[in-house]
């Protein structure tokens, strides 16, 4: 539900944080907040692409360098109304 699917894909998006200072030494190193704008779509070749039809979407997270490594939680809203709200703590492994 709410995926895209087609031969043909394009996508754009924007992402900026700010380092918002240092965490205490025990927890890890900073801290961020940011912002992303994303857009995109994706189409067969006998539809093509079409602007009006682009999905947009943005979120707000906030970050940090911990000791139990990266660290991030977002929250992201589409145009139409989806939302989602994103966490992850830890290094990718080659199991996940």
């Amino acid at each position: 539900m709410g995926a895209l699917a087609g031969s043909q894909a394009v996508g754009l998006s924007l992402v900026t944080y700010y380092r918002m200072g240092e965490l205490p030494r025990v927890l890890g190193r900073s801290w961020y907040t940011g912002f992303s704008l994303e857009a995109g779509d994706a189409w067969n070749r006998a539809t093509g692409f079409q602007w009006g039809q682009v999905k947009k979407a943005g979120s707000v997270f906030v970050g940090a360098d911990t000791v139990a490594g990266p660290f991030y939680a977002g929250w992201g809203k589409t145009f139409q109304g989806d939302s989602a709200f994103y966490l992850f703590l830890g290094r990718p492994t080659d199991f996940n």
